[in-house]
């Protein structure tokens, strides 16, 4: 490559960069998120930033306020873990409450308005899905932890938990991550996986979100 078309890249990605640092401090300005939440949703969604839908300072600020979600982008279903020595869900989980989870792994495929499943680790006899919310935003650095957050709401609490022995006799369910691999805070759930768990919940009676209405 030449010296000049190098110089041209480098200047390139420079007003990339910048624009891109100007951008999240605006909107951030203007929604009181983190410049490194912003920056991280520009990052995830460049098909949204590129969008005709979402190509002013307005539209994208439309985009970041709660429970919108983009046509550009599907939503998400996840599985947050706690266990009860560190976070009790039969003590915490409390509709129309709001709290701050470990985002440890999936971050980039969370954003504001995806629903979460909330899982409780341990003995056979409590070990399961105890209700769900929806996350409040993009995850963000937390240094008292040392590691990202994201915050949540809480939206319904189950009369009854979905007991882990349960699920293992659906097909689809068995083969969720948490089955195979249970030693982490957050799990994505493929779409066979969220809808089956959506038609198991309906024949229990409890009270869905709305997932891809």
């Amino acid at each position: 490559m030449k010296e000049k078309d190098k110089r041209q890249m480098i200047l390139e990605a420079f007003r990339a960069s910048e624009f891109k640092w100007r951008t999240a401090s605006g909107l951030a300005k203007d929604t009181g998120l983190p410049v490194l939440a912003i920056e991280s949703f520009l990052e995830q969604s460049p098909d949204v930033t590129r969008s005709k839908k979402f190509n002013s300072h307005g539209q994208l600020l439309y985009a970041l306020k709660p429970g919108v979600t983009t046509a550009a982008r599907s939503e998400h279903v996840f599985l947050f873990q706690s266990v009860p020595e560190r976070y009790d869900l039969r003590e915490k989980l409390i509709p129309g409450t709001r709290d701050t989870w470990y985002a440890t792994r999936y971050r980039r495929d969370m954003c504001r308005g995806d629903i979460v499943f909330f899982w409780l680790a341990g003995e056979p006899n409590y070990r399961g899905i105890y209700g769900w919310g929806s996350l409040l935003g993009l995850p963000y650095q937390k240094s008292e932890w040392d590691s990202y957050g994201v915050d949540v709401q809480y939206e319904v609490s189950f009369r009854e938990p979905i007991l882990a022995s349960s699920l293992v006799g659906d097909n689809v369910l068995r083969e969720m991550l948490i089955f195979r691999a249970p030693q982490a805070t957050n799990f994505l759930l493929s779409s066979d996986e969220a809808n089956s768990l959506l038609r198991f919940l309906k024949d229990r009676g409890e009270e869905l979100p709305a997932i891809g209405s």
